[in-house]
């Protein structure tokens, strides 16, 4: 796999190779992942390229009961969107 990843870079693990090598992985876990693994992670992500610029991340992490919230609203907002779109 390392053919595929810039020779400057070394991944420190199979996720970072992942990241780098610009793959989509879509399985998930049922437990949370550690705080410290999301940011050393939205650290290594954030040397993604943007199309042909590089462009600053800009993140927003929510868990617990803000998590519920935002998706509260959104399902909402979609739903009235729906409903006026057709």
């Amino acid at each position: 796999m390392t053919d595929l990843l810039p020779t400057d870079i070394v991944p420190a693990n199979d996720t970072e190779a992942a990241i780098l090598s610009r793959r989509a992985v879509r399985g998930f876990l049922p437990m949370p992942v550690p705080r410290d693994d999301i940011e050393h992670l939205l650290n290594v992500a954030a040397r993604a390229p943007s199309g042909t610029n590089m462009q600053p991340w800009r993140v927003i992490a929510l868990a617990g009961q803000p998590l519920s919230d935002f998706t509260t609203a959104m399902v909402a907002g979609l739903q009235a969107r729906a409903e006026t779109t057709g």
